[in-house]
């Protein structure tokens, strides 16, 4: 039972850290997709390409696609 309880430990260690990451990325993401200008055209382009493709696609591909890479 120890064991079981270090890694729930660890788990919840890393679902803060992960959460805090995710939370600052897509603010990022909502502060490019926002801003006003033609200069940042590109900036929101890729914002909302990004933005779409990952709200798009099902998460158990994404994380195929994270963890093991694109076919070459």
């Amino acid at each position: 039972m120890p064991q079981v309880w270090d890694g729930f430990q660890t788990n919840i260690k890393l679902m803060v850290v992960a959460e805090a990451l995710v939370l600052v990325f897509a603010l990022l993401i909502a502060i490019v997709r926002g801003l006003p200008g033609r200069a940042a055209v590109p900036l929101r382009v890729v914002g909302v390409v990004y933005t779409d493709i990952f709200r798009g696609v099902p998460l158990v591909l994404v994380l195929l696609i994270v963890i093991g890479g694109l076919p070459r």
